[in-house]
């Protein structure tokens, strides 16, 4: 299933990023579950089977909640831009269906 969400003035949008009747929509899916790259970077995994780098480098980007586990897990079911929908990627992995 399909979500879009109207991009605000606040988003950063990506060249990869739909635009549509004059309108930036971004594909939003949920993270079912993290683990961490050779670099030991975390990365979200997310229901449309596509992998999302969500590292914590600040000043460039603030992601605080990255570090503990206790706080990824609340992070599951959050919903995230994939920009590999976007760009019609192929899956990184085939998420299980529940």
């Amino acid at each position: 299933m399909r979500r879009y969400a109207l991009a605000t003035k606040h988003d950063k949008l990506t060249p990869y990023s739909r635009n549509i009747n004059q309108e930036n929509l971004t594909m939003l899916q949920a993270i079912i579950g993290f683990t961490s790259d050779e670099e030991n970077h975390w990365v979200a995994k997310l229901q449309c089977g596509h992998n999302q780098h969500v590292r914590h480098q600040p000043p460039f980007v603030n992601r605080p909640w990255v570090i503990n586990e206790a706080t990824r897990m609340e992070k599951l079911g959050q919903q995230l831009n994939c920009v590999k929908c976007d760009h019609g990627a192929v899956k990184d992995f085939t998420p299980c269906k529940a």
